[in-house]
């Protein structure tokens, strides 16, 4: 297992390369990332011993194009949590242009940090851009819940649709391919991260695939949502 100050070090790389690289697909353009060099960017804190929600995915968990890490939404999300008494950590695990392939295999990096509770899984949108065949995103997604579950990890599933413009039947095994493993592994589902957003010039970044900040407050409101009932019932609250 790797150490504690190891995990930090990788937290800290993933979040210096989220904020600054240019990536694939859903990674953006280095150009909308911005804040004033004069300002001193502040840091997330440091991870502490509370039990951890996982927030794991691409370029929209981490924020890109945001100009600072606490517009992203997980740090909407630990706002929320604070204020409503539940004492967890939320952490960022997004990495820009990251597909389903490569979330797999960074996956010991977050499941390496202790007491990892709870994993909010929004991957497949860069494989779908990509036109990775569903089977495929799907064995890797089922891999990671799999790794998850063994470890005791609860699992929120973010799934996405396809574009019309990759036909209906790759829309529809898209849609099935996400259905189908929440359903198999008895998941709390999320049938679409970007609902509302997507499309919706006023709630998108001028790139048109990241949310802006009010696009991201939206999707986070629909993450607590899913996400409150698991805490509700496996953790209460702090008094």
């Amino acid at each position: 297992m790797m150490s504690y100050i190891r995990i930090r070090d990788s937290f800290w790389l993933g979040f210096i390369i989220t904020m600054s690289i240019v990536a694939a697909g859903c990674g953006g353009n280095e150009s909308t990332i911005g804040s004033d060099p004069k300002t001193p960017a502040s840091k997330p804190p440091p991870i502490s011993d509370k039990p951890k929600i996982i927030a794991y995915g691409d370029s929209l968990t981490s924020g890109f194009g945001l100009d600072s890490w606490e517009k992203s939404y997980p740090a909407l999300l630990q706002k929320r949590l604070d204020a409503a008494g539940f004492d967890f950590q939320v952490l960022n695990y997004g990495f820009p242009g990251d597909t389903s392939e490569r979330g797999l295999a960074r996956l010991y990096l977050a499941t390496g940090i202790v007491n990892d509770k709870i994993f909010v899984i929004e991957l497949g949108a860069n494989d779908i851009m990509k036109g990775v065949p569903a089977d495929e995103i799907r064995r890797n997604l089922s891999e990671m819940i799999k790794r998850l579950k063994d470890k005791g990890i609860e699992v929120i599933l973010c799934g996405f649709k396809a574009p019309e413009t990759a036909g209906t039947d790759y829309q529809v095994q898209i849609d099935s391919m996400y259905r189908d493993l929440a359903s198999t592994f008895e998941l709390t589902f999320i049938p679409d991260f970007m609902e509302g957003v997507s499309g919706n010039a006023d709630l998108m970044q001028p790139d048109g695939i990241h949310p802006n900040e009010s696009g991201v407050r939206i999707i986070e409101e629909r993450v607590s949502a899913a996400l409150v009932p698991l805490l509700e019932k496996y953790v209460p609250k702090k008094n």
